[in-house]
């Protein structure tokens, strides 16, 4: 076996892994080579550290019991960078195995309280980490990796080792809340940069259970254009966030902004987490509606808050179409939207010209026409022209599942903002109770969709359907400068 790469002053029970193979260090095989063995091995070691950190040898340790290997050590980094081991306690067995500084942790297999299993530390934030090692119960695997370049990396950073983004489905008020110092509303964007701040005292109570179920994270807020940090802070951690979220819609659902926090993550894990159905109509709508609108709603055993939802950007690479919700107000406005430059209605195409996308989409059932318009979509990637599209929620769902990202404009139509719009809306063959009891219903449906949407509300305008008209204009123009926020429930 080659000896490349061997350290002459690693103890024998230790184990070395290589990418490919696997070698150790044994007596015998020192026996047979004893001419001039102390310079290759001195060779070998200089270069082994000069290897490429990829190429270097993980190793094995073993730290004995009794007692938690969260005690015996401090840890830093994140999900960005790696989990590495920032302070190791003198007389410690951890210490006694091997455990050094500058170590980066792997994967850890020891009993976390429900039997011996295998984690794996390489993408977990920082918070997580520290979680799992205050329910590492000795004797103990470590998998750890010497990454000084790595530990050099995290300390001249002045942000944590945990980078990513969340999107806000709640408000953010330090001066009400009392949680945080960092101020953002409902559909922000934040960059979560530590999970585990300094500042931070967190503990682990006798009943395995954090002592006050509250934590923070270091959080960034961004510019969705310039895609750079406008300001930054502390807001409260996931499982705070949900516990406060909790306690605000309990004495807050009489209030409508309260209540559209409620009805996005109280609808999600029941409707939108298993997608909208295929046979998806606004028949259906009145039941969810009446359920989210109702006075005695309660968690169910399954269902939990959803406070912040994980996403990530998106550089659209075709002009993005625009779609208007809510669908009736898409049917008024859609034609003189289209009228203005830069903008266009997409009209059918025939199917013989787009039998290959037919193909496609023919095992999911959908409809011909949304087929049509993915096809006509995928050809006109390139134009500057935004194609205004019918369907509202419907459509936009479908477009995601194509992975096309529209512009979602919402408009909130309250009893004034319904006025410069009451002719066109007027048209429809019922009343103004049914009018205004299907639009909140596909509002309510909009704010449990976790889509990326625009809040347009025509009370700014007037009394000028123009007006309305501009105010759309100016508002697709703006969003298609930004940045796509994507979210898993919607993939």
């Amino acid at each position: 076996m080659n000896n490349f790469g061997k350290n002459p002053w690693q103890p024998l029970h230790q184990k070395r892994i290589y990418l490919g193979c696997q070698c150790s260090i044994t007596t015998s095989s020192c026996m047979r080579d004893s001419g001039g063995i102390l310079s290759r091995m001195l060779t070998n070691y200089h270069l082994r550290h000069r290897r490429p950190l990829s190429y270097r040898p993980v190793l094995q340790l073993t730290v004995p019991g009794p007692g938690c290997l969260k005690d015996q050590l401090n840890i830093t980094g994140g999900n960005n960078l790696g989990i590495f081991v920032a302070a190791v306690q003198t007389d410690s067995a951890a210490n006694g195995a091997g455990l050094r500084p500058q170590h980066q942790i792997l994967a850890l297999e020891a009993d976390f309280g429900s039997g011996r299993d295998t984690v794996s530390l390489e993408s977990c934030t920082k918070e997580e980490a520290s979680w799992r090692l205050s329910r590492c119960c000795l004797p103990a695997r470590v998998s750890v990796k010497h990454n000084p370049d790595g530990f050099m990396a995290l300390g001249s950073t002045l942000r944590g080792g945990d980078s990513f983004y969340i999107r806000l489905n709640m408000e953010l008020c330090p001066k009400l809340d009392g949680n945080g110092s960092l101020e953002a509303s409902i559909g922000e964007i934040l960059h979560v940069t530590d999970t585990l701040p300094q500042v931070v005292s967190w503990e682990i109570s006798a009943d395995g259970e954090d002592s006050e179920g509250c934590g923070f994270w270091a959080a960034e807020k961004i510019d969705d254009r310039q895609h750079e940090p406008i300001k930054n802070g502390i807001i409260p951690n996931y499982k705070s966030a949900q516990k406060l979220l909790m306690n605000k819609t309990a004495y807050s659902r009489s209030d409508f902004k309260h209540k559209r926090s409620w009805w996005r993550w109280w609808l999600s894990p029941r409707k939108v987490e298993k997608g909208i159905p295929k046979s998806w109509s606004t028949q259906q709508l009145p039941s969810i509606a009446r359920d989210a609108d109702s006075d005695d709603l309660c968690l169910k055993e399954n269902e939990q808050p959803v406070p912040y939802m994980l996403v990530s950007p998106r550089q659209p690479t075709y002009q993005r179409p625009v779609v208007l919700v809510p669908e009736l107000v898409s049917e008024a406005l859609g034609g003189i939207l289209s009228m203005n430059p830069g903008f266009r209605m997409l009209s059918p195409v025939e199917v013989g010209d787009h039998s290959s996308v037919m193909g496609k989409y023919k095992k999911e059932s959908v409809c011909r026409e949304e087929s049509f318009v993915v096809a006509r979509l995928l050809k006109t990637k390139v134009n500057k022209v935004h194609l205004v599209l019918h369907g509202g929620l419907r459509m936009a769902w479908f477009l995601r599942k194509a992975d096309i990202h529209p512009i979602i404009l919402f408009l909130h139509l309250t009893s004034k903002g319904r006025k410069p719009l009451r002719k066109r809306l007027l048209e429809f063959p019922f009343g103004d109770k049914v009018l205004v009891k299907r639009l909140q219903e596909e509002e309510i449906l909009l704010w449990a969709s976790f889509f990326q949407f625009v809040f347009v509300n025509p009370e700014e305008t007037g009394s000028s359907t123009t007006k309305v008209v501009q105010l759309l204009i100016k508002k697709a123009q703006e969003e298609q400068e930004r940045t796509v926020w994507v979210s898993p429930f919607t993939n």
